[in-house]
């Protein structure tokens, strides 16, 4: 874990370790017994995952389809194919029931 960050959930705000992706803007928070991939600029999650090693290579691959490092309120403007692959990869990859990405998933970034 290599610092503490906000993350947004309904109604609060809470703070947890984070560990760093390779992809600037993602980082995946240790909120056991969940690893939810966080965008840094809104604190949401953008998936959960049930393991660490599955967290950060579902970022790796989210980070082919965004620059994370924009405004949530930017994906809002990406083509509607594009807002399906990034749901799509976070699906593909596991993310837990309740935290699946989507394409209403994508306006609670904003």
């Amino acid at each position: 874990m290599s610092s503490i960050i906000r993350v947004r959930r309904p109604g609060r705000t809470d703070t947890a370790p984070a560990v760093p992706t390779p992809i600037p803007g993602l980082v995946i928070a240790c909120i056991p017994p969940d690893w939810p991939i966080i965008h840094l600029r809104s604190g949401n999650a953008i998936g959960s995952y049930p393991t660490l090693e599955t967290a950060l290579a579902a970022a790796t691959d989210l980070g082919r389809l965004f620059d994370w490092t924009r405004p949530a309120t930017d994906l809002a403007t990406l083509p509607r194919w594009r807002q399906l692959a990034i749901a799509c990869t976070g699906l593909r990859w596991g993310a837990i029931q309740g935290h699946k990405p989507g394409p209403d998933a994508l306006k609670d970034l904003t």
